[in-house]
């Protein structure tokens, strides 16, 4: 017999659909038509057990004494609703011959359904069918190329390791924080759990951060010149008076005093003289299809926040609609065996009166950089399916996210942004001026992203040694501007991208590109915590810290408030998915760190009179 196991219920009924069963072969629990059963996991079945499992001590009293509480086995609980269901699924597995795991594509799903077989003793042989859309095409391509259950072992030992840390690190460092708050308000009554984690407490501290950085903020004043300067025909254009470099601060000129005598002297001059205009023409490719925090980011015009997005894709992903791929990503990049999707993707789209217009641009043979097999591992960028979709019959929310997945689709087969620039260099005096100008020479793919042009006016046609008249000057004071708060969204984008969110330049300089804090599935679930248990505080859309997470951020471990530490840790689970590290060690390194933080926690305790 032949066993699909799925994620929930939902599934499991599309799958039978698909592979020709209907509710006539519906049971208890699954579906079956001859030697093909489809069943399903209902979520997380098993959960890792609580610290009283093992320390029966702390269900009655927190207490240092029994911290920090590491398994040398970590011990599973089935969820007490799910007994019933769980049994049926263990009888089918007993007199499975083969199953074929078809749960969600990434290390979570990969982890519901191995701990399923785990706990029902199941032994046969094991495949895995991945598949990131659910259109018929693609279920019909991995459903006849299952992979061996060998291939996606490490995504299982992913997970492993990121339960089993976060657990070791939240459920320790929990208790010990919270003592220490006990202690301080002298109240051992006081219950209220002053919650640390692995992702938690580094998300938190970038708000932190922000906030003291907002709260530092000393408006700077900064000087400009303007020179509106004139050609012997009387075409007229604005240019920037260049500040020496050794008068910079922070890259802008402080120095009233100097800013005046400046610019006396350049009012002062009547002529200007052009030393070089050089001209160069820039073709920019499109950006890469959307991954989830970049789809979440492009959300936030419509009102809709991180979590919400991310319901709303995976409507759009799961069947009937059936309408884009697979929306946990944080890879925008696409794979070439894609490509054979395009002759149906992109009519589909085109026949959209949206985007009816665009037939006569798109070529169907374009490949931008945006196909790299190098950068895609299981996910991809969310695109379009092969599906058919009745857009009038979307919610407005559906419609909104699904345009959006599609135009960064149907970009990858316009013509590339092209764009004269421009630089002007003149000679006024002893001074130098300078004058950009960015025009497009053709709009290619930002005619669908409807971007609003930017670019400076056109300049006239120069050439070196023209003089030019100077015909105003002005002397311009600007201030500069606070830093903004997070949002849901950019809070967790600056996760996704934490190499650019550090300002610290020596931390910022550990980190890469290709670091980040939390998965992309995780975050808007770890964000909406933080603001439901009381660390951050939301008004307006915009984060802060609350007076409760100030006040007792100082005595959290430093090295689990560094958002780096976090992001380094990350590394491990590369490291798990090559094969140079195993989700133990990765757990057991933790635990070092643990036992050190609950250490450093119980002195505070201890010191606290």
């Amino acid at each position: 017999m032949k066993v699909y196991l799925c994620e929930k219920a939902s599934q499991g009924g599309e799958i039978a659909a698909f592979l020709g069963m209907s509710l006539l072969h519906k049971k208890r629990g699954y579906y079956q038509k001859n030697n093909i059963v489809i069943t399903w996991t209902r979520g997380r079945l098993f959960k890792l057990c609580a610290p009283e499992h093992y320390c029966a001590e702390l269900k009655e009293k927190w207490s240092f004494d029994h911290l920090p509480v590491i398994p040398e086995k970590f011990e599973y609980s089935l969820d007490s609703r799910a007994k019933s269901h769980f049994n049926i699924v263990k009888k089918l597995l007993k007199n499975a011959k083969e199953v074929y795991i078809a749960t969600e594509p990434d290390p979570e799903g990969e982890c519901i359904a191995r701990n399923v077989l785990k706990f029902s003793g199941y032994k046969k042989e094991i495949y895995r069918i991945l598949y990131l859309a659910t259109d018929q095409k693609t279920l019909t391509k991995a459903f006849a190329n299952p992979l061996p259950g060998g291939e996606t072992q490490w995504m299982y030992q992913i997970a492993l390791a990121s339960a089993q840390s976060d657990w070791v690190i939240g459920m320790n460092l929990t208790i010990a924080m919270t003592l220490v708050i006990q202690r301080i308000k002298s109240s051992s009554a006081y219950k209220n759990a002053f919650p640390l984690g692995r992702v938690k407490t580094p998300a938190a501290m970038l708000v932190y951060a922000k906030e003291q950085a907002i709260k530092n903020f000393k408006a700077v004043t900064h000087y400009e010149i303007e020179i509106d300067v004139s050609t012997e025909t009387d075409e007229r254009f604005t240019l920037l008076w260049q500040t020496p470099e050794r008068l910079l601060q922070q890259g802008r000129l402080l120095d009233v005093n100097y800013a005046k005598k400046a610019f006396t002297y350049v009012k002062s001059q009547k002529l200007g003289v052009t030393a070089d205009c050089v001209k160069t023409i820039k073709a920019q490719q499109p950006p890469l299809p959307y991954d989830l925090t970049g789809l979440q980011l492009a959300c936030e015009r419509f009102d809709i926040s991180p979590d919400e997005t991310l319901e709303i894709a995976k409507s759009l992903y799961e069947m009937p609609l059936s309408a884009i791929t697979y929306p946990k990503t944080h890879v925008g990049s696409l794979p070439i065996s894609l490509t054979q999707n395009i002759s149906d993707t992109l009519p589909l789209l085109l026949s959209l009166d949206i985007f009816s217009q665009l037939t006569e641009q798109v070529d169907l043979s374009r490949r931008t950089s945006a196909w790299d097999d190098k950068k895609v591992k299981v996910t991809h960028g969310i695109i379009p399916t092969t599906k058919p979709i009745d857009i009038a019959r979307l919610t407005q929310k559906q419609k909104a996210i699904y345009i959006l997945v599609a135009k960064r689709y149907i970009a990858q087969f316009l013509p590339d942004h092209v764009v004269q620039k421009t630089n002007v260099r003149v000679k006024i005096g002893n001074f130098t001026a300078i004058a950009n100008c960015a025009l497009p020479v053709s709009t290619g793919w930002k005619l669908i992203e409807q971007e609003t042009n930017t670019c400076t006016p056109q300049l006239p046609l120069l050439k070196k040694n023209q003089k030019l008249t100077i015909k105003s000057v002005r002397l311009l004071e600007k201030t500069t501007k606070s830093p903004e708060r997070y949002t849901r969204a950019s809070l967790a984008h600056a996760m996704e991208n934490i190499s650019s969110s550090i300002e610290d330049k020596k931390l910022s300089a550990l980190v890469n590109e290709n670091d980040r804090i939390g998965t992309v599935s995780i975050r808007p679930a770890i964000i909406k915590d933080l603001v439901l248990s009381g660390l951050l505080i939301e008004n307006k859309g915009e984060l802060k810290p609350s007076s409760w997470f100030e006040r007792y951020m100082p005595h959290i471990p430093e090295q689990l408030k560094q958002p780096v530490t976090s992001a380094l840790w990350e590394r491990g689970f590369t490291s798990i998915e090559n094969g140079s590290l195993t989700a133990t060690q990765f757990v057991n390194f933790q635990a070092k760190f643990v036992k050190a933080a609950v250490a450093e926690l119980n002195k505070t305790f201890m010191e606290i009179k």
